[in-house]
């Protein structure tokens, strides 16, 4: 009678074990469903992202990208004209990666204006009122 109790048990603990894992085996098998069905909500949402964007011509191919690095001292009026470029347009579009605007103190020399940045106390024979680091991308539609 024990023999027969005994071995009743283990086939007994090891259905559990059986069980158990198959529970978790289906949450798994859920949590995948759950994902994939995630990752094709976001796919679909990409696709229409891309159709859009190329029915209104941002296609990589029709863009050309520019470089800027303007590192000089400049009068108001040149800065502020700079600054205003850097908008965006339909037709192009303005990426700044580093903009510092520096005040320099000037010192009359003879003719010329002397400028001495504040921050390292050189003196150039530039002219200007500050000292403008601007430094970006421009990103232009061919035409």
């Amino acid at each position: 009678m024990a023999l027969l109790f005994m071995t009743a048990h283990k086939r007994c603990v090891a259905y559990e074990y059986r069980l158990i894992q198959a529970v978790k085996h289906v949450r798994l098998i859920k949590l995948y469903e759950r994902e994939r069905a995630r990752n094709r909500r976001i796919q679909s949402k990409v696709e229409d992202f891309t159709a859009k964007a190329e029915s209104l011509g941002l296609i990589r191919k029709h863009w050309d990208d520019y470089e800027v690095m303007v590192d000089e001292p400049l009068f108001f009026p040149k800065a502020i004209r700079i600054l205003d470029q850097t908008i965006h347009t339909e037709s192009y579009y303005f990426i700044p990666t580093a903009l510092s605007i520096r005040k320099h103190s000037t010192v009359e020399s003879g003719n010329d204006t002397e400028v001495v940045s504040a921050n390292t106390n050189q003196s150039t024979k530039k002219k200007g009122d500050i000292l403008l680091t601007l430094k970006g991308r421009f990103v232009v539609r061919q035409r």
